[in-house]
């Protein structure tokens, strides 16, 4: 767990009687971990390249400071449901509709 001194430093100390006399004596409080930020919205679509008739599956973060933006190419295959897009510090796989959609594109260019 985390600890404040009364100097303002943090520690991160083991959970034993020490640490909760130190507590109960009002030497020290406990530093509560900030809750984690909720993923922003990401735009997620498949598609075509016009140039190679290859299938595409793109991932764009909407949050304007992260502003990642990830395309990845038939080299997926079969493993389009697991591939990790990273972004606001967090991986994101695909939705399953959007993932549907790529495998299909994928078909189709396969029979090409």
């Amino acid at each position: 767990m985390k600890i404040r001194t009364q100097t303002g430093t943090i520690l991160h100390v083991e959970k034993s009687p020490l640490t909760q006399i130190l507590l109960d004596a009002g030497l020290c409080t406990i530093v509560q971990d900030a809750a984690p930020k909720p993923l922003q919205p990401t735009k997620w679509d498949a598609g075509i390249v016009q140039e190679t008739g290859e299938p595409y599956l793109i991932a764009t973060c909407a949050n304007g400071a992260c502003a990642s933006s990830h395309r990845t190419h038939r080299a997926l295959g079969p493993t389009a449901a697991k591939a990790i897009f990273w972004h606001c510090g967090r991986g994101e796989t695909a939705p399953a509709e959007v993932v549907k959609k790529f495998e299909s594109l994928r078909a189709g260019a396969a029979e090409d």
